[in-house]
């Protein structure tokens, strides 16, 4: 899906800055953050078939935040993760209402199938 992707590739990005940094400090906070970006997008790849694991890792990340993360770099990403994961509910379910709606279009009674000429003639 598009939000891994997306963040898979500001990981790459991420570690072509971290070529050019000289702080080690600078270093290790820039790897540290392609690591977490692609935990991420793996998590929301796992994820994006299932609206329920999607909610149960919503309800882990409130829960997180309920609890007052007192690092505001990890609170920064807990928050981030929450936005990224709504984002792929609301898509993950118009795409499931999308399918269902093409499923019924597709298994509804038809003008001149069977079923309505046997309403006209009286059967059933």
């Amino acid at each position: 899906m598009a939000l891994a992707e997306r963040l898979r590739s500001e990981a790459r990005c991420l570690l072509e800055a971290e070529k050019s940094a000289s702080d080690p400090e600078a270093k290790q906070k820039i790897a540290l953050r392609c690591v977490e970006l692609s935990q991420r997008a793996e998590l929301i790849e796992t994820a994006e078939t299932s609206p329920e694991l999607i909610e149960r890792y919503i309800r882990s990340c409130q829960y997180k935040l309920a609890g007052g993360l007192s690092d505001a770099e990890y609170r920064e990403s807990v928050e981030q993760f929450l936005s990224d994961l709504n984002e792929l509910l609301i898509e993950v379910r118009a795409e499931k209402r999308s399918r269902v709606s093409r499923a019924m279009a597709y298994h509804a009674p038809r003008t001149g199938s069977r079923v309505s000429h046997l309403a006209k003639i009286g059967v059933g």
